[in-house]
């Protein structure tokens, strides 16, 4: 609900300065301004979508992509010693 409002409010201001510029600025002028607005959009958009996966996959920013090709997919790692799990089957990631 928060996003929408916030969303409803940014279109609001952007359609409020539209107006307002509108009447002084040439029509040429207007959408030279629209196609950089919109470059910027999508720039930021691109940013946080990228910034919000690797979020969901728990990597840092520090992770570069050459780290996560360049891991040894084959490599086995064992957690916890025998007698944490006391008779459990062994935990293997591969």
């Amino acid at each position: 609900m928060a996003a929408f409002a916030l969303f409803k409010f940014v279109q609001s201001i952007g359609s409020a300065t539209a107006f307002l510029y509108s009447a002084t600025l040439n029509l040429h002028y207007q959408l030279y301004l629209l196609a950089v607005i919109a470059s910027m959009a999508t720039i930021c958009f691109c940013f946080v979508e990228s910034n919000s996966r690797l979020g969901a996959l728990g990597l840092e920013k520090s992770d570069s992509q050459q780290d996560i090709v360049g891991s040894n997919p084959k490599r086995t790692e064992h957690y916890g010693t025998s007698e944490e799990r006391k008779g459990d089957t062994e935990i293997c990631i591969n």
